[in-house]
């Protein structure tokens, strides 16, 4: 029991700022998702904005597609799709995808939104066992966890770009 209510004070420990850092998600997590670091005024939600997060939400949203038995599992058949090649391969973002299937029944800006709170959660903890690991000082790995969780590019990155490491979305057969 111990073990557990650290565990969760310690994921609450990123994710709390972690709604601190992304503001103002929080005011549009159902029915926006992040196109820029600092949008501007007046534009904090646009509709189909293009950029790399759109590109992203699009892997992510063809695992779903996948699930609902639209599409073949890891294909493509919508993007640059031709009559000599149509269906590519893609990886579709898995296994992260799963993720956002999971979450996408609350619809998809919430999935994809959820995605990116969760990987300063994920960025956090991981740092915290491997600087508890190496060092094993409870302090140090809150610390280091911490600072690699809202590292200034990172949440840069994070808010305009990509939101996880994902390898690009389709490859050549």
């Amino acid at each position: 029991m111990k073990k557990f209510l650290l565990a969760v004070l310690l994921i609450l420990f990123f994710l709390l700022p972690a709604f601190y850092s992304t503001y103002p998600l929080y005011k549009y997590f159902i029915r926006g998702i992040p196109y820029a670091y600092k949008p501007l005024d007046g534009k904090k939600v646009a509709y189909m904005q293009s950029g790399d997060h759109l590109q992203l939400f699009y892997t992510y949203w063809l695992f779903k597609d996948s699930i609902a038995g639209n599409i073949p599992f890891f294909s493509d058949p919508y993007q640059f799709s031709t009559p000599q090649e149509p269906i590519r391969f893609s990886i579709q973002g898995f296994p992260i995808s799963i993720i956002f299937a999971i979450f996408s029944v609350f619809g998809d800006p919430f999935a994809y939104n959820t995605l990116i709170i969760l990987t300063y959660a994920a960025a956090g903890i991981s740092m915290f066992l491997l600087v508890k690991k190496i060092t094993n000082n409870t302090w140090g790995a809150l610390i280091g966890g911490y600072l690699f969780a809202f590292a200034p590019y990172r949440v840069a990155q994070l808010l305009a770009v990509t939101p996880t490491a994902s390898p690009s979305s389709s490859y050549r057969s």
